[in-house]
């Protein structure tokens, strides 16, 4: 019986499903979309962190079952390429090179250089009994033993993590709750 009140529930579910479409599309913006490989490092990035927009790379143009995708970061090969890209960061306000799509390789095509770079989780282990009981549970969830697999740093938006890769195949087996640094 309150004259108006068709209008104030017609603005009030209008403005709730504008901030309900806000929200999906933020969140569907800021997913991970890459795990990318760097040197010695995973890093998670979103779609919006990486342009791949007029970049030439087969890899990136394949379709890709596996989200968010696992990639391989192209390191640079001479000392002048490696000044380049310093300088490109640095000094002229580029991305740095996790962020550049036309470096991007197959993950899978790299396993032993990934595997290669793991740290030494043997002595995060023992120093801690946190970290021992971090690790104990992550065996009990991924099975085996810890020489199965290769752990390596994960760089994420809040904080960052141990990932475990198989070191036979490259699958990611899991995340153990341990300070890489």
């Amino acid at each position: 019986g309150k004259p108006g009140l068709r209008f104030d529930l017609t603005v009030i579910v209008t403005v709730q499903l504008m901030l309900f479409a806000w929200g999906t599309f933020v969140t569907f913006e800021e997913r991970p979309a890459y795990v990318v490989f760097n040197i010695d490092r995973f890093t998670i990035l979103s779609t919006e962190d990486v342009d791949t927009e007029g970049v030439d790379n087969p890899f990136l143009a394949a379709p890709h079952a596996e989200r968010p995708l696992m990639v391989y970061m192209r390191p640079p090969q001479t000392h002048s390429e490696k000044t380049r890209a310093v300088e490109n960061a640095f000094f002229e306000g580029g991305k740095s090179m996790t962020y550049q799509a036309e470096r991007y390789e197959s993950y899978y095509d790299n396993i032993d250089i990934v595997v290669a770079a793991g740290i030494d989780i043997e002595s995060k282990v023992k120093a801690s009994a946190d970290n021992r009981r971090a690790m104990e549970v992550f065996l009990a969830e991924a099975g085996g033993v810890v020489a199965d697999y290769a752990f390596l740093p994960i760089e994420g938006r809040k904080n960052d993590t141990t990932i475990a890769v198989a070191r036979s195949t490259g699958k990611v087996a899991g995340y153990v709750d341990i300070d890489p640094w």
